[in-house]
């Protein structure tokens, strides 16, 4: 536990959210942006509607059906929690005729449980887990790990795991300190507190105890006067600057009382307010209220040398990886560029405070400010007496291991759905309250489950206990492990238990949570007797004056389940009138705790039992105690408490909360409604409605999850119940609105309306009730049958070539109002086709900011008057690329040749010819050559082998100051420089090559983010662009720096077909230099997608895709129009069927991408916003880039689960050369080709990055087409020399069509997961053929994945055979089961941390590797360590290369 304010209890939910002691907080004087709140409110209110649509109509979620029947009989098992694994792959039974049974059943079990449950062994394990101090990465945390991971495995758990994390944390050595010192005039130290508390008693004596620290404060001394300013708040800082005018601290040290918000908040204001360091203490007024002489050891209250001790980390997990897990391999940004303490910071006890605050001198502060020392508080303003205080802190951060230990009890009839119990185990000192009272409590459940597994009890859904490492320095064990298991936990969390601290009082139980679960954790209380007689309700009301259940802040572990995956989360413990005062301090130890609040462990034994009913009734019951009608109620108090603190000033500024109001009205009716259906639609035969209403209860919670964040909280997502940015501990009703109101300055407005419209419109569509009706599935099918024949007939040729003349017309690259213009009439022909929704979502990202009349430019320069500037008094040769070669490419808005995101700038030396740029030419250059370093150089490669961006960063790693790239006639123009465009279709010599040299993807400064308003963004300067100038060049003038080139020959293979020597260039350039200059600035664009959504009937929560880019480089004609063309022909044909009576099983999406040409942005930045509905819904995207760019025959290249299927859907459509185009593949390549994905097109996010089945096709010539992004790529190029009569055009339009079309409307998906284990094969055997000598110099050994190769085919082909027989016309369940496991196969190939080196691609089987990001790569991670032979690396990698295999099946 982090922290709560000393004394919130004494007057529990009457905070004004905006609180101030002695000042009305002057709204007026903050200038609030009217159309920032009016957009947080308007997200609010789409959120509202949203927010029960999502849970009340979807369909059953994500893997809704990949269950099984019975729980694993091995612990050993390999069952994965992130995957579908081979543990929940038992089919589902629900038996509807043994329901009561059972539950009676249960019940019986459930009562065993509170007589199992005891308190002296609760008392027992506080001993000792409290015995030592266990601070988060020391050695006694893992003890006490590896102790609850062999208790949970001799309770025959099925499986017990101890993930690991290397974060960054305070380095706490017991033998160093901090320390504040009193200098006077002399600078002599006239006092000092040394950082060490004194003992109160014996038990407090350990060796390994730290002393008092403010952890990731910065190290370093500070010094100055000090300045009181209370309790640190921001409306304290407001006081400040109102009352005493005062508005920088610059100079001072600030000394601030502990208590009221975050301590972290306190150090944050003071930072900003220009303060040079921070001293914060507990003043007696709030731990020690009854006197100094009443504390501690006969006591609770603190003694004058307590001091607490925290993390001032202001957000939540490993500082180094904000919102993603700290694994191997894991990107991690520079430690100066966290959000760490700026300033020294430290705290001190009451005791010694005194002696600073009593030297200090100045006005008085105002009467609340004041505590009960006896000294006369000053603000400090006038000095201390002519001394100064000096703080040194000497804590320095460090990258340690932590340890979190989960134990898993698999459910029996829903193992997919999980409900998760935790705690913390590390603790700031001995830790007996926070936390190891709520370990004891957890530790004691785990027992008595362990109890129930012995006598045949087994939950319906998965149990999961959870001892996290780490969350005193900031919720990091916890949040680490949602951040790698996020995926999972959005589709399969169900609710998430937190007992953080079992007991801190005796009072009452105090209760904090998600208003889905007020009720049953109401009916709990009233089941539990309570250790003052009675139950659990009648002494909350009666300590309280009513049932008091409050909204989640982000003080505890569950902050990261339900702030950032809204997973429906509950917080409890047993509390007394105050938080207690002891808190992390020495005293926190058992003779505390168990000596004056729990002598019997009553109170412990309490919260324990009323966990454990919750815990029970979640895991066992059939229908979820979630209650949806508690969330309006919830939301019509918090509007209310939002109108009271803010009403007036959103008033003034003419902001309604009228539409939020009616917004709220509907959700109640909504929740009304479905309370209704909820008592009815539960049927003993209808396992699907009972499956869907318990998903949709949950899926309310989830819905309020906005994927960019709160206003300047990314990581904090739930937007309504959250912490305010002025209070981490707070929770607030609607934080965005309130901080911004708050905040009242012009900041760009947070928007959430394009994720929650999504969710919104998309669950709308996702009204029709999932029905398979099994009688009419064969008779179903021939009419689907009949309407895709349909469409093959409807698409036409002539369309298609009418499209690419339109959508060719102009230059249209992304970014342009061109390639707006274009989205709108997308947006408009789908609309006219009657899809269900269209929208255009926007990004503003960094992109080349083309202008037409700026071009770069390469020069040679002369040697006269050793200025290298003038030869005969100019410049010999100026070269402006671009020349045209027909009248169709004039175009005022063409721009010219450039290499997208290149450094800005010039750069001038000799030349270094390197072939095409590979790692392999630079090794060439280092061996042959002995050329290690290009220093000096502007390294000139021609075009082709790899990607552009490649070549350009092996350059640049070489030590180039620039580069030049050109397309030489060897690869664009073989047939001769004479037979070239426009008679022939290969690249004149004044043609030129565009396009982007960034090696990512999406927006470069939001990497994993999409780019929305308010998202974090990097600077430019730390994001990884190239760092050198870079421009092209047409092979016509690049012959003018080449020919003047000296030194040595170039390998034969090196040279083209240019008529010069090929030199090296190692002998310089004949006294000349060249010159590069780059005009071409990066500049924030917007760029619009089009999404058209065309709603399924009977599963629209499962969604097929089918995309392609807009933008181009230039024209555009190939590259992408050829593949919007065809695409927009088969959308107007569905619109045809749509008129027809047609409507698709599964949702189908049309995706027009923008700005792909600048690094797949525009698919990157929605994959990115989508990720976790894509991650649930997505089955098959469908990728048609290039639709022709030659017309030898179709390129395929995909995922293997959709292999067998192209196959038949290749075989079914005619070629224009005869027969069908399988035949043609076959006839022109001498066997059916279909390779694996790269990253060259959109569908690399989908596939690399979510797991999604993606398949790419184009009909293709004999090589790549020679005039790519160049201007030639136009109309006439295309229709002119390609495909005069758009057959090929209209080929592609049809293959597309039928993949399409089978994989939305199939009852059985047309996947095929034994093709993924001939990949797995083949894609083995290459590896041993490429690397094998290599890895077996170096002992690295493929045994193991050869073994989970061979498994993996094994439990394929059983699937097959169980899929054949398990389509079963009446069992819906398995057959909504049996297609989420073959989706799932592909997902289960990712893993959250990313390839080593490329944390953005996360596929481990099929990606690119790090040297080339168009091919693809098999076990790219493997390859990747072994170019570089790291050994220790890949061999962990290859562990976990063969983890994910296994797990896949």
């Amino acid at each position: 536990m982090i922290e709560r304010n000393v004394l919130k209890r004494r007057n529990p939910s009457k905070q004004p959210l905006l609180n101030s002691d002695n000042v009305s907080f002057n709204m007026a004087a903050a200038t609030l942006t009217r159309g920032r709140i009016v957009g947080i409110v308007v997200a609010v209110v789409v959120l509202f509607v949203l927010g029960f649509v999502i849970g009340w109509v979807s369909a059953p979620s994500d893997e809704d059906s990949t269950i099984r029947v019975s729980a694993p009989s091995d612990k050993n098992s390999t069952c994965g929690d992130q995957n579908s694994t081979s543990s929940e792959m038992y089919d589902m039974k629900y038996i509807a005729k043994k329901r009561k049974e059972e539950m009676k059943t249960k019940d019986n079990f459930h009562e065993k449980l509170i007589g199992i449950l005891n308190a002296d062994t609760i008392g027992e394990n506080l001993r000792y887990f409290s015995e030592r101090p266990h601070v988060g990465g020391t050695s006694r945390s893992e003890v006490l790990a590896d102790e609850i991971k062999r208790r949970w495995e001799e309770y025959k758990f099925d499986k017990v795991e101890k993930p690991e994390y290397n974060i960054l944390l305070p380095y706490v050595d017991p033998d160093v300190s901090n320390s504040v010192q009193i200098l006077n005039s002399s600078g002599n130290v006239t006092f000092e507190f040394s950082g060490r508390e004194k003992l109160a008693d014996p038990s407090e004596n350990d060796t390994t105890m730290i002393g008092p620290l403010l952890g990731f404060a910065k190290q370093g001394s500070a010094e100055g006067n000090l300045l009181y300013v209370n309790y640190g708040r921001s409306e304290d800082f407001q006081v400040l600057k109102q009352n005493f005018s005062i508005s920088s601290c610059s100079g001072y040290i600030v000394i601030m009382r502990f208590g009221k918000i975050f301590r972290g908040d306190k150090v944050k204001n003071a930072q900003d307010c220009g303060a040079v360091g921070a001293i914060l203490y507990n003043d007696p007024a709030d731990y020690a209220p009854e006197g100094q002489d009443k504390v501690y050891p006969q006591y609770i209250w603190l003694p004058k040398t307590g001091v607490q001790r925290g993390s001032i980390f202001g957000g939540r997990g490993d500082p180094l990886t904000p919102g993603l897990p700290s694994v191997d391999g894991v990107f991690r940004i520079p430690e100066d560029m966290a959000n760490l303490p700026k300033i020294p910071a430290t705290p001190m006890p009451y005791g010694d405070a005194v002696e600073v605050l009593k030297i200090m001198e100045g006005r008085d502060v105002p009467e609340s400010w004041k505590g009960t020392l006896n000294i006369t508080y000053k603000l400090g303003d006038g000095g201390l007496k002519n001394n100064i205080v000096k703080i040194t802190v000497n804590v320095p951060n460090k990258r340690q291991n932590v340890y979190n230990v989960i134990g898993t009890i698999y459910g029996k009839e829903e193992p997919d759905r999980w409900v998760l119990i935790g705690n913390h185990r590390d603790a700031w000192g001995f830790g007996a309250v926070d936390a190891s009272s709520g370990t004891s409590a957890m530790m004691e459940i785990s027992r008595g489950l362990g109890e129930l597994l012995k006598q045949g009890w087994r939950p319906r859904r998965t149990i999961k206990f959870c001892s996290w490492g780490a969350e005193e320095a900031g919720l990091i064990g916890s949040t680490e492990w949602v951040e790698q298991n996020e995926r999972a936990l959005s589709t399969k969390a169900v609710t998430y238990i937190n007992v953080d601290i079992a007991v801190d009082g005796n009072l009452t139980l105090q209760l904090s949570g998600s208003p889905l679960l007020k009720s049953p954790i109401k009916k709990h209380v009233k089941e539990v007797t309570d250790p003052h007689g009675g139950n659990v309700y009648n002494q909350m009301v009666k300590a309280k004056g009513e049932f008091t259940y409050k909204n989640l802040g982000s003080g505890s572990d569950y902050a990261s389940f339900y702030q950032f995956v809204g997973v429906p989360s509950l917080d409890m413990s047993y509390a007394g009138k105050v938080f207690y005062p002891v808190y992390h301090t020495v005293h926190d130890t058992y003779k505390w705790l168990q000596g004056l609040i729990d002598p019997k462990f009553e109170y412990h034994l309490t919260t324990a039992r009323v966990a454990s009913k919750l815990l029970m009734s979640t895991a066992d019951s059939f229908v979820l105690p979630l209650n949806v009608t508690d969330y309006g109620k919830s939301l019509d108090s918090s509007l209310e408490t939002l109108k009271n603190n803010y009403g007036a000033e959103l008033l003034k500024n003419n902001v309604s909360l009228v539409y939020i109001d009616d917004a709220i009205k509907k959700f109640k009716d909504e929740a009304t409604k479905f309370q209704a259906e909820k008592g009815t639609a539960i049927d003993e035969k209808d396992d699907i409605k009972l499956r869907a209403l318990n998903d949709r209860m949950v899926n309310v919670e989830k819905a309020f999850i906005t994927a960019a964040g709160l206003p300047n909280q990314p990581i904090t997502r739930h937007v309504i119940f959250a912490p305010s940015v002025n209070n981490k501990y707070g929770s607030t009703s609607f934080p965005g609105i309130s901080d911004l109101v708050f905040e009242g300055t012009r900041l760009e407005v947070h928007s959430t309306v394009h994720d929650l419209s999504e969710l919104n419109s998309d669950n709308a569509g996702e009204m029709y009730d999932m029905k398979y009706i099994a009688k009419k599935r064969k008779e179903e099918m021939k009419t689907k049958d009949g309407f895709h024949q349909k469409l093959i007939e409807i698409l036409n040729a002539d369309k298609i070539g009418e499209n690419l003349r339109y959508f060719s017309k102009r230059p249209h690259i992304g970014g342009t109002p061109r390639s707006k213009e274009l989205a709108d009439e997308i947006e408009k022909r789908w609309r006219e086709y009657k899809f269900d929704k269209v929208e255009q979502p926007k990004y503003n990202i960094l992109l080349p900011y083309v202008d037409p009349d700026v071009s770069n430019s390469v020069q040679i320069l002369n040697s006269r008057d050793g200025r290298g500037l003038m030869f005969s008094g100019e410049v010999s040769s100026i070269i402006i690329p671009g020349n045209l070669a027909d009248p169709s490419e004039n175009d005022t808005t063409m721009i010219a040749p450039l290499l997208g995101y290149a450094k800005q700038g010039s750069a001038e030396g000799k030349l270094l010819y390197v072939n095409y740029g590979r790692s392999e030419d630079f090794q060439v250059l280092k061996q042959n050559f002995s050329i290690s370093n290009c220093s000096g150089y502007i390294v000139i490669m021609r075009f082709g082998k790899l990607f552009r961006g490649d070549m350009v960063k092996n350059a640049q790693d070489c030590g180039a100051v620039g580069a030049i790239l050109y397309n030489d006639p060897a690869d664009y123009a073989p047939e001769g420089q004479d037979k070239v465009y426009p008679q022939y279709i290969w690249l004149p010599k004044t043609g030129v090559q565009r396009g982007s040299i960034f090696g990512g993807t999406g927006d470069p400064l939001t990497p994993g983010l999409p780019s929305v308003d308010g998202v974090f963004r990097i600077p430019e300067d730390k994001a990884n662009l190239p760092q050198i100038p870079a421009t092209p060049m047409p092979y016509g003038d690049v012959v003018e720096v080449l020919k003047i080139m000296e030194g040595r020959d170039v390998p034969e293979s090196w040279k083209g077909t240019l008529n010069i020597t090929y030199k090296l260039g190692d002998g310089g350039l004949k006294n000349n230099t060249v010159k590069l200059t780059v005009n071409v600035p990066n500049k924030r664009q917007d760029v619009y997608n089009v999404i058209g959504t065309i709603y399924g009937k009977e599963e629209p929560d499962r969604w097929v895709l089918i995309g392609n880019h807009r933008d181009s480089c230039v024209f555009g004609a190939v590259d992408a129009s050829s593949g919007t063309s065809a695409m927009m022909e088969i959308s107007r044909g569905l619109g045809e069927l749509l008129k027809q009576g047609w409507r698709p099983r599964r949702t189908i999406k049309f995706c027009s991408w923008g700005a792909e040409e600048a690094a797949l942005i525009g698919s990157t930045e929605w994959v990115e916003e989508n990720e976790r509905a894509l991650s649930t819904k997505a089955v098959t995207y469908i990728n048609v880039d290039i639709a022709v760019d030659g017309n030898l025959a179709l390129k395929l290249a995909g995922s293997p689960l959709l292999k067998t299927s192209i196959t038949k859907n290749v075989k079914d459509v005619k070629d224009p050369h005869g027969g069908n185009v399988y035949e043609q593949i076959v006839k022109a390549k001498k066997e059916f080709t279909y390779s694996n994905l790269g990253y060259g097109s959109d569908y690399a996010s989908f596939y690399q990055f979510v797991g999604v089945p993606s398949l790419d096709m184009r009909y293709a010539g004999k090589v790549f087409y020679p005039v790519y992004h160049t201007v030639h790529d136009t109309y006439k190029w295309l229709q002119g020399l390609i495909d005069p009569k758009f057959e090929y055009h209209l080929t592609t339009a049809k293959v597309a069509s039928k993949i399409l079309l089978s994989t939305a409307d199939s009852f059985v998906l047309p996947l095929d997961v034994t093709e993924y284990g001939k990949s797995l094969d083949s894609s083995l055997e290459a590896s041993k053929k490429h690397y094998g000598a290599e890895l077996e110099k170096n002992n690295v050994s493929l045994v193991y994945i050869e073994d989970a190769i061979k498994k993996f085919k094994d439990e394929a082909t059983k699937f097959q055979a169980e899929k054949g027989k398990a389509i079963d016309e009446k069992d819906d369940i398995k057959l909504r089961a049996l297609n989420d496991r073959m989706v799932h196969v592909e997902k289960a190939f990712i893993t959250a941390a990313g390839l080593p080196n490329q944390p953005m691609t996360r596929h481990v089987i099929f990606a690119p590797s790090v040297n080339n990001k168009y091919d693809s790569t098999s076990f790219p991670g493997i390859s990747d360590l072994v170019f570089i032979m790291e050994q220790r690396k890949l061999t962990r990698w290859l562990m976990q290369t063969t983890r994910v295999v296994i797990k896949s099946v």
